[in-house]
């Protein structure tokens, strides 16, 4: 999954409902694009929500619990979707691992 092709589509549906948007926020958007579009020409195969997890686990560990008491339950959803798309890559892997080694076929 590409984080520019998310960002595009945010962005798409910002114009379409003519949604004014802060500056800092939309240098933050441009800055992950450059970014996600430097990594690809290094490496093709770069996913950058598999490799932002490690970090948003360490702020939700360090800020988390004050972000729940406060109501604030944004940076819980990203966590949850990344952990579930991670689980996720891992079953799908493994199913491809054992087709692959005829793991799954009855032995007849």
């Amino acid at each position: 999954m590409k984080i520019g092709d998310i960002l595009n589509e945010v962005l798409g549906m910002v114009r379409s409902h003519h949604v004014r948007m802060e500056g800092d926020f939309v240098n933050v958007v441009i800055s992950i694009l450059l970014l996600e579009g430097i990594g690809r020409s290094l490496n093709p195969d770069i996913d950058l929500l598999s490799s932002a997890l490690p970090i948003l686990r360490q702020l939700g560990a360090q800020s988390g619990g004050g972000m729940l008491r406060q109501g604030d339950f944004s940076m819980l959803k990203v966590w949850a979707g990344l952990e579930a798309r991670k689980f996720l890559q891992a079953s799908i892997e493994d199913v491809e691992r054992c087709v692959k080694y005829d793991q799954l076929s009855p032995n007849v």
